[in-house]
């Protein structure tokens, strides 16, 4: 149910506050030390991680924040409190990066380990100037491939995207079908024409 606001606020002389996007963003209250180490670099078991962030155009976005969660490389998920304390350490299975000018983002962590037999993967969630909200993906590493054709959200994706792959190669094959009828059909009447003409000229 909508607010009313009280009678003695008189009548709206303004109009209401467009809506926001989720970006774009600045270092105030986001950025701390390392935050993009989530294990300790060059440390036992270390690795980089990173990727670039393209919009819908597929320009390179330079001002997205980009944050990932994954389990240590035994499978075991850090539950301890104070996942921005960077000790050159600890394992906090947390970090946030910010884009460089060219969309790129980095983290030093490992590779997660699998989580109740399911194939392991980072949760990845991204801010981005021009999105109404957050987007949730994964990032998964071809580790292990029995795990990764076994695990079940895959498995429905697969399912999901073959249909549609299959659907959209029928159509484009269509699409070049009719495209090869009508030149062969202008052929065919081009060739009647000069027929005619030949006939007449005769």
């Amino acid at each position: 149910m909508a607010a009313t606001p009280p009678t003695s606020w008189g009548e709206k002389t303004h109009s209401p506050t467009a809506g926001q996007t989720v970006g774009p963003f600045f270092a105030f209250g986001t950025e701390y030390p390392k935050m993009h180490e989530v294990a300790h670099p060059h440390s036992p078991g270390a690795i980089v991680l990173g990727g670039t962030v393209y919009d819908g155009a597929g320009s390179p976005i330079p001002d997205s924040i980009v944050e990932i969660w994954g389990a240590d490389t035994d499978g075991t998920i850090s539950r301890a409190r104070g996942s921005h304390r960077r000790d050159d350490h600890t394992f906090t299975g947390f970090g946030r990066s910010f884009t460089t000018d060219e969309g790129r983002y980095e983290f030093w962590t490992r590779n997660p380990g699998p989580v109740d037999g399911k194939a392991p993967f980072f949760a990845v969630v991204v801010y981005a100037r021009g999105l109404p909200n957050k987007l949730h993906t994964r990032i998964y590493l071809p580790d292990d491939d029995s795990l990764v054709a076994a695990d079940p959200l895959l498995r429905e994706v697969k399912e999901l995207i073959g249909p549609i792959a299959f659907f959209e190669n029928f159509v484009q094959i269509a699409v070049l079908m009719v495209a090869w009828i009508i030149v062969l059909l202008a052929f065919f009447i081009l060739a009647i024409q000069l027929f005619i003409t030949i006939l007449e000229f005769k």
